[in-house]
């Protein structure tokens, strides 16, 4: 997924590639595949607050996806993917601040270290502008990324919404907010890596969701 679209952002790949038609494609995906397993009446009897509720994580989650793709035209994969493990730290301190988890000594200073090790690690590497500007993009997309999944947490303790009418709304908002960016005209230009990003954008989605539901964001 991360390297098909490093690939899309190279001058000499040939995909067009849109970006909020992608993302919007992949909020589909998942949204029909929440349809088999949807409790009709659980989502009838939520409230227009718990409903509410939904549109936060998936406001921070759409302006994700978005970043995602912007920092992977700044940065290769290798040290995004070493940034992208702050995304732990990150959750850590936002589950300890709003869900008021608690981490032992050990598990804050395995953090740190952590934190130190990749942040030391990117930084040498470094060689341009350009790659400080993706690195930036990166950390503030696990920013966004740990708010989220820590408010997605949130609301699944919400036992108004069961996990399917929650991640189903998530996704209903997600491709209304996607919908005014969308151009259905990109999609017959699309070729297999384009496609290929699409449906594995959904499975991660999908996988967080699960991961979520049985062993919370951290």
């Amino acid at each position: 997924h991360t390297y098909g679209i490093h690939l899309t952002k190279k001058e000499q790949h040939k995909t067009s590639f849109d970006v909020p038609t992608s993302i919007f494609i992949s909020e589909v995906f998942k949204l029909v595949s929440m349809l088999p397993f949807l409790e009709l009446d659980n989502l009838r009897k939520s409230s227009f607050k718990s409903t509410l509720s939904i549109l936060f994580p998936s406001f921070i989650f759409t302006l994700q996806n978005n970043i995602t793709y912007i920092s992977l035209s700044h940065i290769n994969p290798v040290p995004f993917f070493s940034l992208n493990t702050l995304k732990i730290l990150f959750t850590g301190v936002c589950s300890y601040m709003f869900l008021n988890k608690n981490l032992s000594i050990f598990q804050w200073l395995s953090l740190l270290f952590l934190c130190i090790g990749i942040a030391t690690s990117s930084l040498c590497k470094t060689s341009s502008g350009d790659e400080m500007i993706g690195i930036v993009l990166v950390l503030l997309n696990q920013v966004l990324a740990s708010i989220a999944l820590v408010a997605n947490e949130c609301i699944l303790k919400d036992k108004n919404l069961s996990f399917y009418s929650t991640n189903f709304l998530m996704y209903l908002f997600g491709i209304s907010l996607n919908f005014p960016f969308f151009k259905y005209k990109e999609l017959f230009k699309f070729d297999i890596v384009a496609w290929e990003i699409c449906v594995l954008m959904s499975l991660i989605g999908l996988c967080t969701a699960f991961t979520i539901k049985y062993s919370g964001a951290t």
